[in-house]
């Protein structure tokens, strides 16, 4: 059971859909092995002036759906990775680095992305 998170996408209901079903099926589908995301990508800059509360609250909702599944979780990192790619890096139980993975902090409002 594998989904491929692109940091570089805003954050979208498309988005929180994708995690939402990644989380049904590995409800769903009580077979062994790991539930593995790959994440990738730094969110361009300005990316969360469109965001509303609701949209972020579904994402963290979704995030913490992830890390409380009853399955191992797996993130495996590539490249730069920031905003939604870290949120969920950092939510699952095993994080595998590619060698040359940077982990960087998201900028919104003038702070940083609070995930």
């Amino acid at each position: 059971m594998m989904l491929r998170l692109d940091g570089t996408r805003p954050l979208s209901a498309e988005s929180i859909e994708e995690m939402v079903d990644l989380c049904d099926r590995a409800d769903d589908h009580r077979e062994s092995g790991p539930v593995t995301v790959h994440v990738t990508g730094v969110p361009p800059a300005g990316w969360a002036t469109e965001l509303t509360v609701g949209v972020v609250s579904k994402w963290e909702r979704a995030v913490r759906r992830f890390e409380r599944l009853g399955r191992l979780t797996v993130a495996v990192a590539s490249g730069d990775c920031a905003g939604t790619a870290l949120d969920v890096l950092l939510a699952a139980d095993v994080r595998i680095a590619a060698p040359g993975t940077r982990l960087l902090p998201s900028w919104a409002g003038g702070a940083t992305w609070p995930g």
